[in-house]
């Protein structure tokens, strides 16, 4: 990792901390100028709440007026960026694992 990339990782590590996003659930890398983020986007707060749009907004637009950010790409569990620069919530699926099923036929009584 070059010095640059690296100063730019410190910096945008601060940028989260400072807007309270819970840098455990996020992995940042910075390659040449590009800077790639995944993970989980929620607020180090007691309830975990979501970003504001306009919060979101403001942390993308700080992290592109860094001076040697290039691109940024995100890719979160929770949110989507669009090339519009919106924000959109992922709804998450919830799965059924069949074998945590109980589906044999309930126990006779004792008094049948």
């Amino acid at each position: 990792m070059s010095y640059e990339d690296n100063q730019t990782l410190v910096t945008i590590r601060r940028l989260l901390v400072s807007c309270w996003v819970d840098t455990t659930a996020i992995s940042i890398r910075v390659t040449n100028g590009n800077v790639y983020l995944s993970g989980t986007l929620q607020r180090m707060t007691q309830d975990h709440r979501e970003m504001l749009p306009g919060q979101l907004k403001r942390l993308d637009l700080s992290i592109r007026s860094l001076r040697d950010v290039h691109a940024i790409y995100y890719n979160f569990d929770n949110l989507a960026y669009s090339v519009f620069g919106t924000w959109t919530p992922i709804k998450k699926t919830t799965t059924i694992d069949i074998s945590e099923t109980d589906l044999s036929p309930p126990a006779p009584r004792p008094d049948a």
